[in-house]
């Protein structure tokens, strides 16, 4: 595919950590190091699987325990995100010589 750009220089670990935390933004920080389709398999799928049905349940339920279930499993998917982007950045940023 020609229209996709490849990002073949190493990347700023602050940076691309930043950016998981601005919605859209996230996805070009993990195709910059093409994973994306990592990153979709391992945390958008499983976390809109998991959050579509949970929120139903949050909405209609009285239980306040369902609530806090809600906001540990949303803080586990952040500290995922935060732990494959550190992972994946310094895998890519191998790939390249270090120049000083």
């Amino acid at each position: 595919m020609t229209w996709l750009v490849t990002f073949a220089k190493p990347v700023k670990m602050w940076h691309q950590i930043v950016f998981l935390f601005i919605p859209i933004v996230n996805l070009w920080a993990f195709y910059r190091i093409q994973k994306l389709t990592k990153f979709a398999l391992y945390v958008l799928v499983p976390n809109i699987v998991v959050n579509i049905p949970l929120n139903a349940i949050v909405t209609t339920s009285d239980d306040p325990s369902w609530f806090i279930v809600s906001i540990v499993l949303m803080i586990g998917f952040i500290i995922l995100q935060v732990y494959l982007m550190k992972k994946w950045t310094l895998d890519w940023n191998a790939k390249f010589p270090q120049t000083n």
